[in-house]
């Protein structure tokens, strides 16, 4: 996603953090479509991957577009910001004790 390039990735947790909760699901709902790639629900799936891949392939002139969206959600991953979240968090707890 740092990259700026569109993902395909299952649908398990760490992965729909990283997609965000803006999507649509598929008519076959096998799959998210999402700002930055397309979520899969169906993970072990091969013929779902092969689909995804087909439906990535067919949005090419959207990549530019999709790798945008990438890197502006995976900012909010960054090592600072997380870390800062971190603390905050574990400060609460220590300020419990």
């Amino acid at each position: 996603m740092a990259s700026g390039l569109p993902v395909i990735c299952s649908e398990i947790r760490g992965n729909t953090d990283l997609m965000g909760d803006r999507w649509t699901e598929s008519e076959n709902q096998r799959m998210k479509l999402c700002p930055g790639g397309i979520m899969l629900n169906h993970l072990q799936d091969a013929d779902v991957w092969a689909e995804a891949l087909r439906d990535m392939l067919s949005r090419r002139s959207s990549w530019k577009e999709m790798g945008e969206a990438c890197i502006m959600r995976s900012r909010e991953f960054g090592l600072d910001v997380v870390e800062k979240k971190m603390r905050e968090i574990y400060g609460r707890f220590a300020e419990m004790e």
